[in-house]
């Protein structure tokens, strides 16, 4: 059970709160991923607000640095044709170490906004010029202990600030300049995560000792109180010692550290789930649909049995699924009444009211790799251990518009790039030796009105082995050793 505790009048702010935000690339980083995740097909996609908080150093540190690198690319700043330019050949803008990737805040409005090293000041880097445009130093004694923010930004972030070993105050911080908008007193907390919601609210997260957790969602602009909810510990200890959030379709989904999936207008558990299900299931995939609802697809952690339902904003079943949601895809939202399920293998694209099947398609080669939507068009590609294939589908009719093979390359990447696409993977000869460690090498572009292909050479400034990803519109190669990050252009 989860306890829940709402206070429907809130809380008012204190005093000094009024001063003047099959191995596919993805399974590849879902694989790099698994001391966070226990199952192979967790959650990619920030969506309205996912932040992964890194947890110890080690694998766990890294795993948790790429597959961070991963979900922010997953929802593509929801399309407006994805990237600033189409690139004819990418190069190095810059380079910096992989602690300021770590110490990211959000990037919005071509910002960079991070904490320092030292956790004191906040400050904003200019995306393309990596020129520093403003900073903010806390009062002396005090530190960020985390930040977070919904995603895409608008005009502000949160932040736990600490003091010493306790942990002080939730404020709220301006993305122009940094100004500290509210500031609200916060219990003292020995383990707390910081998780921003779609709709400005943050949840705070805190452990103890004994593996339970407190979940609360508050405002960071007034104070108030939204709802506070008790987790109780997993059965099984957390492999990792991070926390994953997610929040999609009114849905918050915890892993790691704590194993719950609650609502999150009211803090009580989505318990929503065919008749007969036992008490040991667990969400592993959740797919927001446009009009509030949610595609929930879990998994028996004892059984290994598999059940899913669309959950209408009400909290009411609309049908059972027999086939788990597609990961959650870059999405303009052209088509909304197609929901997309696959088992990998092949895709199903199923009313989302009423779950009548309405087209399908077997893919090419082993199983997806990814695929965007996009202007009522859904772009996929898939491979197999020598070769790889890009194709179009009309999302209403899946009509096939064209499709395109590309030898030699494996697990793809797919980034919408203006009339493009960008699209990265690894050698087959690489991929397939025993000594490969994930990451790319190859990239070439695709034209979307005929699905031509021309290779582009890999960047010379960007390590082979590194993923690309994308920020408020930008590329950036992101090296899974923490080497570096590479802004591309």
């Amino acid at each position: 059970m989860v306890d829940v505790v709402l206070d429907d009048a809130g809380t008012s702010a204190d005093d000094r709160g009024t001063p003047p935000s099959r191995r596919r690339p993805a399974d590849d980083l879902r694989s790099a991923a698994g001391s966070l995740r226990r199952h192979g097909r967790a959650v990619l996609a920030l969506g309205a607000g996912l932040v992964l908080v890194a947890g110890s150093a080690g694998a766990a540190q890294v795993a948790e640095y790429v597959t961070r690198a991963h979900d922010l690319t997953a929802r593509m700043e929801a399309i407006d044709r994805a990237l600033l330019t189409t690139p004819a050949m990418l190069s190095a803008r810059w380079t910096s170490p992989s602690d300021l990737f770590s110490r990211l805040v959000t990037a919005t409005d071509g910002l960079l906004v991070l904490y320092s090293a030292d956790r004191t000041s906040v400050s904003a880097l200019d995306a393309d010029s990596r020129v520093q445009v403003w900073e903010q130093s806390l009062p002396e004694g005090e530190a960020f202990v985390t930040c977070a923010a919904p995603q895409p930004t608008v005009d502000s972030f949160a932040c736990v600030i600490g003091r010493g070993t306790s942990t002080v105050a939730l404020a709220e911080m301006a993305v122009a300049d940094g100004a500290e908008l509210a500031r609200f007193d916060l219990p003292d907390r020995a383990s707390l995560y910081l998780f921003a919601t779609d709709d400005a609210d943050v949840l705070l997260i805190s452990t103890g000792p004994d593996g339970a957790g407190t979940v609360t969602r508050r405002s960071p602009l007034d104070g108030a109180l939204r709802w506070t909810a008790a987790v109780p510990a997993p059965e099984s200890p957390a492999e990792s010692t991070g926390l994953g959030s997610s929040v999609l379709g009114g849905v918050i989904q915890l892993n790691g550290l704590l194993d719950a999936t609650l609502d999150l207008a009211t803090g009580a558990p989505v318990t929503a789930l065919p008749a007969g299900t036992s008490a040991d299931w667990s969400f592993v995939t959740t797919q927001a649909l446009p009009d509030g609802g949610v595609a929930l697809w879990r998994t028996s952690s004892n059984s290994g049995d598999q059940r899913g339902v669309v959950r209408a904003p009400t909290g009411s079943i609309r049908f059972e699924l027999t086939v788990p949601p597609f990961g959650p895809t870059p999405d303009d939202g052209s088509v909304p009444g197609v929901l997309l399920l696959s088992t990998g293998l092949s895709i199903d694209a199923v009313d989302a009211m009423t779950g009548e099947l309405r087209w399908h398609a077997e893919v090419i080669g082993s199983g997806i790799d990814g695929a965007v939507r996009y202007d009522g068009a859904l772009d996929l590609a898939s491979s197999s251990t020598e070769t790889s294939s890009i194709a179009q589908y009309d999302l209403q009719t899946g009509d096939l518009t064209w499709s395109t093979v590309w030898d030699g390359v494996q697990h793809l990447q797919l980034f919408l790039a203006g009339d493009s696409l960008l699209v990265a993977g690894a050698s087959a000869e690489k991929a397939n030796s025993d000594s490969y460690q994930g990451g790319l090498d190859r990239l070439a572009v695709v034209d979307l009105h005929d699905g031509s292909v021309r290779e582009l050479a890999w960047p010379a400034d960007l390590p082979t082995g590194s993923w690309l990803m994308v920020l408020d519109h930008r590329l950036y190669g992101v090296m899974s050793n923490q080497d570096g990050l590479v802004r591309l252009g």
